[in-house]
């Protein structure tokens, strides 16, 4: 069975990371991943830089993060 990714795993930060923790990850992978950086594979850097773009757009917003968990729970209780 394929592993179940989050926004988490994606930044490869813990649940209750706080807001200085995401943005250090997401700085992290901006450096390392970006295309203008990653001239050998502009396209894999591409696709990594809209995935962790993502995680960090919903997990740095408190209003997406908090429909994030309430995603979740419902999920979970099915």
């Amino acid at each position: 069975m394929p592993e179940f990714r989050t926004h988490y795993n994606h930044l490869k930060i813990e649940e209750d990371a706080s807001i200085e923790d995401i943005r250090a990850a997401f700085k992290v992978y901006f450096l390392k991943f970006h295309p203008n950086k990653n001239a050998g594979n502009k396209q894999r850097a591409k696709q990594v830089m809209l995935i962790v773009s993502e995680a960090y757009s919903i997990l740095s917003n408190p209003q997406k993060k908090s429909r994030l968990r309430f995603m979740d729970c419902k999920e979970s209780a099915k």
